[in-house]
C-alpha cells in the first residue's frame, strides 16, 4: 500500500473523532503524525488512512475491551 505523504502542519492540526455506539473518542494530534519522510522533511507520514482508521493509532487512544463470548468490543478514554 502507498503511503501518503502530507505538510506536517496540515497533520498536526487534523485530530479525527471516531464514534462507537453514540460516544465519541478523538484521536490524538501526537498519534496522527508519525513523522517526518526524511530528515528536514516538512513532508510527514499519517497515522490515519482510509480502511486503517480503527487501527492501532486509534487504539493507541483508548482503553479497548474484548468480550469475545458475546462478540462486542468497548472502549474507554485513556486516564
Amino acid at each position: 500500500m502507498k503511503s501518503k505523504y502530507n505538510p506536517g502542519d496540515v497533520i498536526d492540526n487534523y485530530a479525527p473523532t471516531l464514534t462507537f455506539g453514540g460516544r465519541s473518542f478523538t484521536v490524538s494530534e501526537e498519534t496522527c503524525n508519525l513523522g517526518p519522510v526524511e530528515d528536514g522533511s516538512s513532508d510527514c507520514i499519517a497515522g490515519v488512512e482510509g480502511a486503517d482508521a480503527v487501527g492501532d493509532v486509534f487504539l493507541q487512544n483508548v482503553y479497548s475491551i474484548y468480550d469475545v463470548g458475546q462478540l462486542r468490543a468497548g472502549f474507554a478514554e485513556l486516564a
